[in-house]
């Protein structure tokens, strides 16, 4: 636990306290035609009873650091799942982009194979290499494959 968040804890606690010595001060008296009266301020004369607030609820110290200590491991877990699942997510979409570069890419290549028949292909280094009739049409069950492994 940072400094802060005990800090910030312990005020809360001394917060606590404070309000229960807050409470204003209630008055029980008896007015001239009898009847008892509850005020917050004291009856002009006669005999009154000072009405002494209720305790504040008491809260023990561990209990509620415990409580907060809780509250903060469950603000973590949750932080560290929604990162988690962020993480998943631009995963899955990295994947999806690159699915769909690989299928335009292989629709590419057989649709450039199927229109080559006589066999003229160009190199990375731009020079051009004729390749036998069986060399294309292995290429071209490779780009099948390509399109079918990633354009469902």
């Amino acid at each position: 636990m940072t400094i802060k968040t005990r800090s910030h804890a312990l005020l809360l606690l001394f917060g606590l306290f404070a309000m229960g010595c807050v409470q204003a001060r209630m008055y029980k008296w008896i007015g001239p035609d009898g009847v008892v009266q509850y005020t917050q301020t004291p009856p002009p004369a006669g005999a009154v009873e000072e009405i002494a607030p209720p305790p504040p609820p008491t809260v023990a110290p561990e209990a509620a650091m415990q409580r907060l200590r809780d509250r903060e491991e469950a603000v973590r877990k949750a932080r560290q799942e929604r990162e988690l699942d962020k993480g998943i997510a631009n995963q899955q979409a990295e994947m999806s982009a690159a699915r769909e570069k690989n299928c335009r890419i292989s629709r590419s290549n057989l649709q450039k194979l199927m229109d080559n028949p006589g066999g003229l292909m160009k190199l990375p280094d731009g020079s051009y290499q004729r390749v036998s009739e069986e060399t294309r049409q292995q290429r071209i069950e490779d780009a099948r494959k390509g399109v079918a492994d990633f354009c469902n």
